[in-house]
């Protein structure tokens, strides 16, 4: 039961981490005196621990049973450690480039203005949101080698299930704020498409297999978003640009 509790725990942060990361973008009130906002600071000082720390959370909960986990531990730590580079690197790059370009002005030299952008969208946030959705994917395939022995109550796969849709709406807003719906979209149906063959194949209980339940449901709810924000908008148009705190 603590380890049941520990996973429940674990996935509830998980839900609301890519909300807090969507808020960043709308604080744009400088630090008196220094030219960093104080969505750059929560950025600087948060989000790095909170990212990697969910999902090494999320790993250490989950129990290793089976001999086909054994086989690939080594692996799936190969793996985690890879991707948790990529995240950090990307989010240092993102966020260097993104607090350079809140200070730029009028008259900055296009060929400046140019590497800005290119250092905090595309490479920026590739290999950030990369990272992160690599260590969802390395969590979903571990969880996948193996079945639990403990079993969740309906309730509580309910709640996992529900803790999977905020994080799935709240990844898919990060992604479209990140302008990398383009490429994370055809990952994101992939990786539910080999979930699905599984599920099918092998009749998958929700209630052995937690994290598998949970982007189960983040990764379809990621997907809806992004449709229905496409469909509304005519577009993938960034929320920081209908909200922004600050002058």
């Amino acid at each position: 039961m603590t380890r049941i509790v520990a996973i429940l725990g674990a996935y509830g942060i998980a839900s609301f981490l890519p909300i807090y990361f969507i808020l960043q973008p709308f604080i744009k009130i400088y630090l008196p005196g220094l030219p960093i906002t104080y969505g750059d600071l929560m950025d600087l000082l948060l989000t790095p621990w909170i990212g990697v720390g969910v999902f090494a959370l999320l790993y250490v909960s989950i129990p290793s049973v089976s001999d086909s986990s054994v086989r690939h531990r080594n692996l799936y730590r190969l793996l985690f450690w890879i991707f948790s580079v990529l995240y950090v690197e990307g989010h240092g790059i993102h966020l260097a480039a993104n607090s350079i370009s809140n200070n730029v002005v009028a008259g900055t030299d296009p060929r400046l203005v140019h590497s800005i952008f290119l250092f905090d969208e595309p490479i920026g946030h590739l290999l950030w949101l990369g990272g992160g959705l690599g260590l969802a994917l390395v969590a979903v395939a571990y969880q996948t080698s193996y079945t639990s022995r403990e079993y969740l109550m309906r309730r509580q796969i309910w709640l996992i299930l529900i803790c999977g849709m905020l994080y799935g709406v709240g990844f898919a807003l990060t992604i479209i704020e990140g302008g990398s719906a383009l490429w994370a979209a055809p990952i994101v149906v992939g990786a539910l498409a080999v979930m699905g063959y599984r599920w099918f194949r092998r009749h998958a209980e929700l209630s052995k297999r937690p994290t598998w339940t949970f982007f189960l449901s983040g990764f379809t709810f990621l997907l809806v978003t992004l449709g229905v924000w496409f469909a509304g908008f005519g577009g993938f148009i960034e929320p920081s640009k209908f909200l922004q705190l600050g002058p």
